[in-house]
């Protein structure tokens, strides 16, 4: 079974907190995501990722099949 914690991105830094949310199911079996993580101390912009996670054939277990960094503007 996929857990939770499985389907973000490792972000290097102090993060404070750590949200990730679905957005949408872009075809059967492929869900698009987003992660913002926020860091301690305001030094560091907060990080903001899009992932895609599908179903790996293999394992049958849901995994990040791809990310992308966004930029801190983007909403």
């Amino acid at each position: 079974m996929t857990k939770p914690e499985d389907l973000r991105v490792d972000v290097k830094g102090d993060v404070r907190n750590e949200y990730i949310q679905p957005l949408r199911w872009t075809k059967a079996g492929v869900l698009l995501l987003e992660q913002l993580s926020i860091f301690r101390g305001g030094e560091i912009d907060d990080a903001k990722f899009q992932l895609t996670a599908g179903l790996d054939p293999k394992t049958g277990k849901f995994k990040v099949i791809s990310k992308k960094k966004l930029p801190p503007d983007v909403k």
